[in-house]
């Protein structure tokens, strides 16, 4: 990258909103990432509800071990009063 590139992109960058910035973070996440950033910008994001929906489908019981989550959660954080 040029010194000149570097300024114009420093210019650019002092006027983005914040809103914009992460909008151009993702853009670059993207692209390091190989996805098409055009093809992915409008896509729809998964929602809250969609990721709950997924945690909850994961097994519970590690079969290695036998522990449910809530025994692994009652040695780490305690028993609930």
């Amino acid at each position: 990258m040029t010194s000149t590139v570097r300024i114009d992109l420093e210019r650019t960058l002092a006027s983005l909103s914040d809103a914009e910035k992460l909008e151009l973070i993702e853009h670059l996440a993207r692209s390091v990432r190989g996805t098409s950033a055009l093809s992915t910008a409008g896509a729809p994001r998964p929602s809250w509800h969609e990721f709950l929906n997924e945690m909850t489908q994961l097994p519970v019981v590690n079969a290695a071990d036998g522990w449910s989550a809530r025994d692994h959660d009652q040695v780490i954080y305690g028993s609930a009063q």
